[in-house]
């Protein structure tokens, strides 16, 4: 069973965030080669949106040993929901989160 804990940054569900973090504890435990998929899109802010469920982007990564062996996906090249997600990051490292990113504009 996979326990979901839901962290709150002043007010803002993160869920995203929180399954993450409690997959990682998972992650540390398995010993067998195990992929994980569909990443959820506010911690994915390059990859593109999953066409299944927009909630989800095209990602993987290979956990073998509890130990991270492969980390991919398939670039956004939306330059218009880019934006908008690293608009999402900076407002997220405002609230506090730790590994949430800036904009960085360069014209």
């Amino acid at each position: 069973m996979l326990l979901i804990m839901v962290l709150r940054y002043k007010d803002i569900l993160q869920l995203g965030i929180s399954l993450m973090n409690s997959l990682k504890n998972l992650l540390e435990a398995l010993i067998q080669p195990t992929f994980i998929f569909g990443h959820p899109k506010e911690i994915t802010p390059l990859a593109k949106m999953s066409k299944e469920d927009p909630r989800f982007t095209e990602r993987f990564e290979l956990f073998i040993g509890g130990h991270e062996y492969a980390n991919a996906y398939s670039e956004l090249n939306d330059p218009i929901d880019q934006l908008e997600r690293f608009k999402n990051q900076a407002r997220d490292k405002e609230l506090g989160d730790e590994e949430a990113t800036g904009i960085d504009m360069i014209m």
